[in-house]
């Protein structure tokens, strides 16, 4: 793609843009769109502005698409000025639509400066999905909703293990996660499975009464139905917003593409593919990542640092301390009535040091 010098120039592409049947197949949109998306996309030079952004946000916005993960140079052009006269500049973007994020997953964009030219190169790459690691734990809220869930944690919490400190801590989480994962797999089970089994179960209870309304029978079904549905909706409600970590979720959305998409988005997005090494070299080899993000945390673990050095108790000599009268008293029970007088003896000080100000 190559978009134009001025706004109105890029009229054209954003309409040929619009006018396209996106959602037929998976593709890329890739090249020097000369338009800026986002408020960071240049520095140096005049600031981006929202006139600039708005028709470049409105197609993109149409088209249901969003931006591939670019690794490498955050500006892809510069207009090779000196001094203050040097621009940079994200005029070069890769897009892809939801039917692409389904059937490669694993793709990503490098951007890197080239020689000769005043734009940055792209090379577009897949990555295997066999690289992609192990899945890091994650604690579900709708678990605590589970009757049998305060009964598993202290049950495994309470086993005894033979270390101390923060290696106990560590073990007793380790082993809690185990447990968690059981309790997820038979006593939870498939959240979307048991809501869509609990919303066609209502629907039929509801069938059912329309038919036979005066049954007790079915008034009793209609209404177990209901309460189950409305558990199991909390339930995959309450995973949905933390899959995808928003607010807006309301009962209309849970099903939308825009929502799917989204969260396929989200989980490209969090992946770690490469990193900058000592020499300023891209490394996308899944084995050097690993070993270098476990490197970086082992180098922090377990050093020295000033805030668990011991307390020198002799230093509190040299200040002011409270008697062991005020110590007691500091312990004592008090009731609603202390409180209200002390907030009155409060607002009577902040009262005469105003007084005293003016």
């Amino acid at each position: 793609m190559y978009g134009r010098n001025t706004v109105e120039e890029r009229q054209d592409l954003w309409q040929a843009l619009a006018l396209l049947n996106f959602p037929m197949k998976p593709w890329l949109l890739a090249g020097d769109f000369n338009a800026a998306f986002d408020f960071d996309d240049r520095i140096g030079g005049c600031a981006v502005t929202e006139l600039e952004m708005e028709d470049a946000q409105r197609c993109r916005a149409l088209g249901m698409v969003d931006a591939l993960h670019i690794i490498g140079s955050h500006y892809t052009w510069s207009n090779k000025q000196e001094a203050e006269a040097r621009i940079f500049s994200k005029l070069d973007r890769v897009f892809k639509n939801e039917d692409w994020v389904d059937l490669f997953p694993q793709f990503e964009a490098l951007t890197n400066w080239d020689i000769l030219s005043d734009h940055c190169y792209c090379i577009i790459k897949s990555m295997h999905d066999s690289i992609s690691g192990i899945k890091p734990f994650r604690f579900y809220n709708m678990w605590a909703e589970h009757t049998d869930f305060r009964d598993t944690v202290p049950n495994s919490w309470s086993k005894p293990l033979h270390a101390h400190g923060l290696v106990r801590i560590m073990q007793k989480l380790d082993r809690l996660k185990h447990v968690l994962h059981r309790f997820n797999k038979r006593e939870v089970g498939d959240v979307i499975h048991n809501y869509s089994a609990a919303r066609d179960h209502y629907q039929n209870a509801q069938c059912n009464l329309q038919q036979n309304p005066h049954s007790a029978e079915l008034q009793l079904a209609e209404r177990t139905a209901c309460l189950d549905f409305s558990r199991q909706y909390r339930i995959y409600e309450s995973f949905l917003r933390q899959r995808r970590k928003i607010t807006w979720l309301c009962f209309g959305d849970k099903n939308s593409t825009h929502f799917h998409a989204s969260l396929k988005q989200r989980k490209a997005a969090n992946r770690i593919t490469s990193f900058l090494d000592d020499k300023g070299q891209i490394n996308d080899k899944f084995e050097d990542v690993v070993a270098h993000f476990l490197n970086h945390f082992r180098s922090i673990m377990g050093s020295p640092s000033s805030t668990s050095s011991q307390i020198q108790k002799d230093c509190f000599i040299h200040g002011d301390t409270l008697s062991l009268d005020y110590q007691l008293s500091l312990l004592k029970p008090f009731t609603k009535k202390d409180v209200k007088i002390a907030l009155l003896r409060a607002r009577v000080l902040m009262d005469l040091a105003r007084a005293s100000l003016k």
